[in-house]
């Protein structure tokens, strides 16, 4: 995104008032992830499911330093078309080196196949808490969550893919209670000598419950109710033809672009990630 220059309790009142700058920041970080999928089977259609993965992103000067924790545990039932599985959910985040969140959940998911189509569905519900007193005061709360992705076979090479979700946020304040719907569009095509690519263009928008006062594009207070809408673009681009010591590169481009009704929330980024994939 772009800077900010930020006065703190201007006015007695106990604001910040933000306004962007023109110079841009940009960075170099180091983002390692690591998932394990484990399946035990009881007997023919049941079984117990368990997830594990963390996610670690370091940045110069820990600015934007981000550390993930994901565990989840449940039983799988299958049958000859599809699956289904319940977990109990549990996920950590740190932020700048410091404790950010935990939450806790429920999590069901499930697949169907039909000929060429596959039909993913899942729903979940978490209840999060965080470390800060303040934040927790304000934005603790549950939060639920469903997504539908229909996935068509075109060929042996090509597929494409649709999803619609639906995420809502409560939060002890009304004013940061958010619904948000996202559509996305993607594509995935094999190329020749080994290449792949995969295209997605998304769509989220955002509506909160409550009015809040913001500072405006003039400098003045006023009363409303935060509106958001963001358009994402990601290109992934891979080969197995440079694949050695099972270690397969992948490029990933990805934009993303918010604009609101709220000036000081509005940005815009690329990014740019050289991926290093290990098979085990």
């Amino acid at each position: 995104g772009a800077k900010e220059e930020c006065i703190d309790n201007i006015w007695g009142l106990g604001l910040t008032v933000c306004r962007p700058l023109d110079e841009k920041t940009s960075g170099i970080g180091l983002n390692i992830n690591a998932g394990l999928d484990y399946f035990k089977r009881f007997s023919q259609d049941w079984g117990l499911r368990a997830s594990l993965g963390f996610s670690a992103m370091e940045h110069r000067g820990r600015s934007n330093d981000y550390y993930s924790l994901y565990a989840a545990l449940g039983p799988r039932y299958l049958w000859a078309s599809g699956e289904a599985s319940l977990q109990p959910t549990f996920h950590k985040r740190w932020y700048r080196g410091k404790s950010y969140r935990d939450e806790y959940g429920l999590r069901v998911n499930s697949r169907e196949t039909w000929n060429r189509v596959i039909l993913d569905a899942e729903a979940s519900y978490t209840m999060i808490s965080y470390a800060d007193t303040f934040l927790h005061s304000i934005l603790r709360g549950p939060t639920w969550e469903a997504r539908l992705q229909p996935r068509y076979i075109l060929n042996e090479r090509t597929f494409v893919q649709a999803a619609v979700a639906f995420l809502r946020e409560n939060t002890r304040d009304d004013a940061y209670t958010n619904d948000n719907w996202i559509y996305s569009l993607g594509t995935y095509r094999a190329l020749p000598h080994g290449f792949s690519l995969f295209l997605e263009g998304s769509l989220t928008k955002s509506k909160y419950h409550a009015p809040q006062w913001f500072v405006t594009k003039d400098n003045r207070l006023d009363e409303t109710t935060r509106k958001d809408r963001i358009l994402g673009l990601t290109v992934v681009l891979s080969t197995n033809r440079l694949e050695k010591y099972n270690l397969t590169p992948t490029l990933r481009y990805s934009h993303t672009r918010r604009t609101s009704n709220i000036w000081s929330r509005e940005y815009e980024q690329n990014r740019l990630d050289l991926l290093l994939n290990l098979r085990i």
